[in-house]
């Protein structure tokens, strides 16, 4: 009985698990990329209201974000008057105003980056894949964009087309696609020499089926890991740009207006700068220990 175990047992064929199912297995044994994605999960749920609550007034209990208090001008934080963050000079709700802000801060992340990954990727893998003349001048026109002061580019692009959150989008994404490109174009030219490019290639495969279907899926590992980190780096350039006062303009809001704003009325009213600036912080510490965490669990030397 115990032979016919053993050989039924050995009869059945070993599940195998691919790489980014070993990925997955290490990065949810890694605690701080656990907490930092169940967090981020919470905050996109909380930016999210934040936006719908500026799209439908009073739909999940919040005050409005532009209604005004008159009566209630910098307002403590306090449970009992309903502001439990505060208000601001104007007498709006620190809390609707510090969730809206949220949203659009990781909406302008999100926007930019993925706009930076599709640029960057099909741009860099082309080069790399074509290589020659070709991979030279592409390059050559990344360096050139590389030399424009990213500040200069926006009021630039301020000054010609005016300022609005779109243009915020523009801006970053034809920015950070750059470095991406590069990343890409590396990755690239270690993977064409590879037996499975050669084996597309035999079988007749064109050059942008070989990009897409081999190349691509088998760089994606640190295109995850860039982007992950990269949309940390997005909020805070929109930050620093809005708290210049070349970012997001009124009606509009987010976190670093907010923190700018808060800046101003440090002596008055700190809680203005306290919350946006925790959450801030928050939001960005979160996104490192999740792109640190795909970091380690990618990493071919953990295979």
């Amino acid at each position: 009985m115990t032979d016919l175990a053993a050989n039924a047992f050995a009869s059945t064929p070993a599940r195998g698990r691919s790489l980014w199912d070993d990925a997955r297995r290490r990065l949810m044994r890694n605690p701080a990329a656990v907490v930092g994605m169940a967090a981020l999960a919470l905050f996109t749920v909380l930016g999210i209201v934040g936006l719908l609550n500026y799209a439908y007034p009073g739909l999940f209990g919040l005050h409005p974000v532009d209604m005004l208090f008159r009566d209630k001008v910098n307002l403590a934080p306090s449970l009992a008057a309903g502001h439990l963050l505060g208000t601001d000079t104007e007498g709006r709700d620190l809390l609707a105003r510090i969730l809206f802000g949220l949203g659009i801060s990781m909406a302008v992340g999100f926007v930019a980056t993925t706009v930076s990954l599709v640029i960057g990727v099909v741009w860099g893998a082309t080069a790399g894949y074509v290589g020659g003349g070709v991979d030279s001048f592409m390059m050559r026109i990344v360096d050139v964009l590389y030399s424009i002061p990213f500040i200069f580019f926006v009021i630039l692009l301020m000054v010609v087309f005016g300022s609005n959150i779109w243009l915020i989008f523009i801006a970053i994404g034809a920015v950070e696609w750059l470095t991406m490109s590069r990343i890409v174009r590396g990755q690239t030219i270690s993977l064409r020499q590879k037996e499975f490019v050669e084996a597309a290639k035999a079988g007749g495969a064109s050059g942008a089926a070989i990009i897409f279907r081999h190349i691509v899926p088998n760089l994606m590992g640190p295109v995850v890991v860039f982007a992950t980190l990269n949309v940390a780096r997005v909020i805070l350039l929109e930050s620093f740009l809005s708290f210049l006062g070349l970012g997001v303009q009124e009606p509009l809001t987010s976190l670093g207006k907010l923190i700018a704003d808060g800046s101003n009325n440090m002596d008055t009213a700190p809680w203005m700068i306290v919350w946006p600036a925790v959450m801030m912080f928050a939001t960005l510490i979160c996104f490192n220990f999740v792109g640190d965490g795909l970091r380690d669990a990618l990493d071919p030397k953990e295979r």
